[in-house]
């Protein structure tokens, strides 16, 4: 900022006596801290004795009085940022005033950094603590090393390249509340799949408790344990084989030792049915065996 009387550049520190003009001293009470704000004390002008609450800033060169709050221009230079910066995001101190507590967690892009200096124009307190914060472009991101040195990164919801990708559909800005729902949103599939397999992980493990003391009972818990994997598996085949592979192998185990071999090898046909259904290759070696072994003792 320049100043209209001696034109001189200097961002103003001291607050000058809305009555007579006088500057107050450097840093006085009600500047401290920003929670002191909320509960602004008394500060008296020493040369005329009027109380001065946000008063207005002096120049420090020569005291001529700017109207608060003050708003930065043009003249005071381009704005330029570091280009490892992704975005920047407004935040509020302590005790901020309602105007600025509007801007606090909005998110824009460099491109929109000139439409946001501070202190906002709307700011009501004589000196603002409210800040722009940029984000970089690596924050939140992975990156591994393999042992040849390859570099992989892997980006999540909610990193800056995530966040970039948002801003670019929404105008360049978003508040935090945009931002939040779109995170949730990303992350909702995967919230919804640990919920199924956590009930169908429950069916597993009631069917194990109930093999020794009620064969058959489990028996039906691992074939509706069976059942609600595959509907979770058809849904998203990212999910969890570790237990449906198990509950038929603990299925086909409990009905060899029961001596159903026919409905063990039934069992053995409509897993390998599923698998191949599902493009999956690999199969358990248990279970193979254990086919092998059910056709010698049927024939």
């Amino acid at each position: 900022m320049f100043c209209d009387k001696c034109g001189r550049k200097g961002f103003p520190v001291r607050i000058a006596c809305v009555v007579c003009n006088a500057t107050l001293p450097d840093a006085p009470a009600i500047l401290e801290t920003p929670q002191e704000r909320a509960k602004p004390k008394q500060v008296r002008c020493v040369k005329c004795g009027s109380v001065a609450l946000d008063a207005r800033i002096a120049c420090v060169h020569c005291d001529a009085t700017f109207p608060r709050p003050f708003q930065l221009i043009d003249a005071d230079g381009p704005v330029t940022h570091d280009p490892k910066i992704a975005y920047y995001n407004f935040v509020c101190c302590d005790g901020a005033c309602e105007e600025c507590r509007r801007f606090n967690g909005l998110c824009f892009l460099p491109s929109k950094r000139s439409n946001y200096r501070l202190p906002i124009s709307a700011c009501k307190y004589p000196v603002c603590w409210c800040g722009i914060v940029g984000v970089y472009s690596d924050e939140g991101t992975v990156v591994t090393h393999d042992g040849a040195g390859k570099q992989d990164t892997y980006h999540q919801p909610g990193d800056a390249a995530d966040i970039v990708s948002f801003l670019q559909h929404s105008n360049g800005v978003a508040t935090k509340d945009q931002i939040a729902a779109y995170v949730d949103a990303q992350l909702a599939p995967e919230r919804e799949r640990r919920e199924r397999e956590h009930a169908n992980v429950e069916l597993w493990q009631g069917a194990y408790r109930l093999e020794k003391t009620s064969p058959e009972e489990s028996i039906s818990l691992y074939r509706e344990s069976i059942q609600a994997w595959k509907a979770t598996l058809r849904t998203d085949a990212a999910s969890r084989w570790d237990y449906i592979e198990d509950s038929y192998n603990r299925l086909t185990l409990i009905l060899e030792k029961s001596r159903q071999f026919p409905e063990a090898l039934r069992e053995i046909d409509d897993y390998r049915t599923f698998r191949v259904e599902m493009g999956r290759k690999k199969q358990v070696e248990t279970i193979a065996k254990r086919e092998a072994r059910l056709k010698k003792k049927i024939r």
